[in-house]
């Protein structure tokens, strides 16, 4: 029995003729066996500047000021006008006046904002969706050109949730609107018009950006498989340009292998720490809704990508990854008050909280609590009142190197050869840690030793090592 295949592809494949045709093939293909669901990220550009999303942004912040955003509008016509002609050439003329009418809608609402030089959390999720609704539009119209039956899919009205919702009633209500939207619209027999579906959706009460942050199509992804649930899905695979999840940033570290299988916490713990793999809240969806997600190259599909899913792949001793994340600054405070103080770091996180600063690391002594975080800015705001704590220490231009895995767990050896592999690169952590899952240990670095250190530590805990390449192989 066919089962239900959910497909995202991300903006820079998209926005790409050449990619585009690969995807086209790719979904031509998986017809036979499944019924795709296609979901689909805004164009991008060459740079996240010239993408459909920073270019609808900065024309709607132009127009709060009354300024002119005509020519961002231009430049996402002429994005969306170059693949479809690179695609389907004259037989896109329709394509481009369905787009070209959607950019009409937005120039009036940019005009209106521009009068009452206003934008509210829902004008900004309208802006928002405008880019994926463009994407969605010229996927499923080039299908359909192509000689692909297809629908396009818009996702931006089917949820109506209270404004108070937390985040899990959000995505608990989201998952079962988009399978009975989904329901109404296509019939999952021969007749089968594949939906392209717009990674946005909403309203959301506090707007997409604060609830669910950039990136949201992967969860969007996540979300429409956990509606359809497990006996009628397949899996999830989230198409990006790179062969899967590697051990180690491949441009960095030659010997990095492609991963076949990680669990879902390796896959949060990586994507926190700076790779990227996918959008953390997805993780949830596909622990609640029992989902594997394969991570695999729209270049290359036929190559097997990184399966994401349960821990039965892990080999205790043996870790997964080695990943970085630079921009972050340590900041310490020391101070006789922490000794046998009840309620000190109570009140010190309460100040963070109170001015909004992230914390990512936390490491503490008897008279010393030293934390990471990635936002200067927010953390400015709050000095003079982190004063009153004791004495402040700020280290900037820090990274974050973590090794990552399921097989940390009880393993003493890797933290003691990933601590020696930097002291022979004569490299001196700030901070040390470890998570308290055992999924991660981490250590903070000079930012300009960090590509050193993922080197270091990547070769003695990865080679010569049969077992751990054999994953990735």
């Amino acid at each position: 029995m066919k089962k239900i295949l959910v497909k995202k592809f991300g903006g820079t494949s998209i926005g790409h003729p050449e990619r585009l045709r690969s995807i086209v093939d790719i979904i031509k293909n998986s017809r036979t066996d499944s019924f795709p669901i296609v979901v689909v990220s805004a164009i991008s550009g060459q740079t996240k500047s010239l993408g459909s999303t920073t270019l609808l942004l900065k024309a709607l912040e132009n127009a709060e000021h009354d300024l002119d955003f005509e020519s961002e509008l231009h430049s996402i016509f002429s994005q969306h006008q170059a693949v479809v002609t690179g695609v389907v050439g004259a037989s896109g003329e329709a394509v481009l006046e369905m787009i070209e009418a959607e950019l009409e809608q937005v120039r009036k609402f940019l005009s209106a904002i521009r009068i009452i030089k206003e934008a509210s959390p829902r004008s900004l999720d309208y802006i928002l969706s405008v880019g994926e609704r463009l994407s969605a539009m010229l996927v499923s119209q080039v299908l359909t050109i192509l000689g692909v039956k297809s629908t396009a899919v818009d996702l931006s009205h089917v949820l109506n949730v209270p404004f108070n919702a937390d985040t899990d009633e959000i995505y608990r209500e989201a998952s079962v609107a988009f399978k009975r939207f989904l329901e109404r619209l296509v019939v999952f027999d021969e007749s089968y018009q594949i939906p392209v579906v717009t990674g946005f959706f909403g309203p959301l009460p506090k707007g997409m950006m604060d609830t669910v942050g950039r990136g949201y199509t992967d969860l969007t992804s996540a979300l429409i498989a956990r509606g359809f649930g497990r006996e009628k899905v397949s899996e999830v695979q989230i198409w990006k340009e790179v062969d899967g999840v590697f051990s180690s940033d491949p441009r960095k570290v030659e010997s990095a292998k492609v991963l076949a299988n990680i669990s879902p916490l390796e896959a949060s713990e990586l994507t926190y720490f700076g790779s990227e793999v996918i959008h953390p809240y997805t993780m949830e969806q596909v622990i609640a809704g029992g989902m594997p997600i394969r991570v695999l190259n729209s270049l290359k599909p036929e190559l097997p990508g990184t399966l994401i899913k349960d821990s039965s792949h892990v080999i205790p001793g043996v870790p997964t990854a080695v990943t970085a994340k630079g921009g972050i600054s340590v900041v310490s405070i020391t101070s006789t008050k922490m000794f046998y103080a009840r309620g000190f770091l109570a009140r010190l996180f309460g100040v963070l909280r109170d001015f909004g600063v992230v914390v990512d690391l936390v490491s503490t002594s008897e008279i010393t609590v030293s934390w990471t975080i990635d936002d200067l800015a927010a953390l400015d705001k709050a000095i003079p009142k982190l004063r009153e704590f004791g004495e402040l220490e700020i280290l900037r231009n820090r990274a974050i190197v973590a090794v990552v895995g399921e097989g940390l767990k009880g393993s003493s050896k890797i933290v003691s050869k990933m601590l020696l592999s930097l002291s022979d690169a004569g490299i001196e952590p700030d901070i040390i840690t470890q998570a308290s899952s055992q999924v991660s240990v981490s250590c903070v670095v000079k930012e300009e030793d960090s590509e050193r250190a993922v080197k270091a530590v990547h070769a003695a805990l990865f080679q010569n090592q049969s077992t751990q390449l054999a994953r990735g192989t």
